[in-house]
């Protein structure tokens, strides 16, 4: 799902993977692989889903309407999950990388790797569907869900530093069109 904007492929952009895909390079930056993003299963190892927003106290209420109460993101199926943080010895800041299938779905910073992913996106809460809630961590966590539907394996990347705001900004608005990236996910502008 990565979209390029020159003639490069994403091989020439993300140096090869190496060691077995425990870590991978975008310019100089190190991506060391954390875990597998793996989705709760029932007894049956069928993934367990929620439509989280029915959850919330206002959805019973006369005045919910769906069209105009949700955000575009609000009334998606989500999964729940926590990052294996056995590798991940405190909870730093850095730039994270999804990938699946050696391609980059999703890039992202944050202040705590894991309060991100096993609080935010792991962790749906119904007002998080809501108009003013995290329409991020709802796309994401759909994304991941749909992804893993389908077997298809979701690895978190970490590369962590202090500067993560503007490593995510050079990485995804570099001017240097042999690194430039773009995902379908990593969409900003959050009408």
């Amino acid at each position: 799902m990565v979209i390029i904007k020159n003639t490069k492929t994403q091989n020439d952009i993300i140096k090869k993977f190496n060691n077995n895909g425990e870590s991978f390079f975008i310019q100089n930056y190190n991506f060391k692989y954390i875990c597998d993003i793996t989705p709760n299963n029932n007894d049956d190892k069928i993934i367990e889903y929620v439509e989280i927003y029915k959850r919330y106290k206002k959805y019973n209420s006369k005045s919910f309407n769906i069209d105009k109460d949700l955000h575009a993101y609000g009334n998606l199926t989500f999964c729940k999950f926590k990052i294996n943080s056995a590798k991940i010895d405190s909870n730093p800041s850095g730039v994270y990388a999804l990938v699946c299938k050696d391609k980059i779905i999703y890039i992202g910073e944050t202040k705590k790797i894991k309060t991100r992913f096993n609080n935010g996106y792991g962790t749906i809460s119904p007002r998080n569907c809501y108009k003013g809630g995290q329409r991020t961590n709802c796309r994401i966590n759909n994304r991941i869900y749909e992804m893993s539907i389908y077997h298809q394996k979701i690895k978190l990347y970490f590369y962590e530093c202090a500067n993560y705001k503007e490593v995510e900004k050079l990485l995804l608005n570099s001017s240097n069109k042999n690194i430039q990236i773009n995902t379908e996910e990593n969409i900003k502008n959050n009408n």
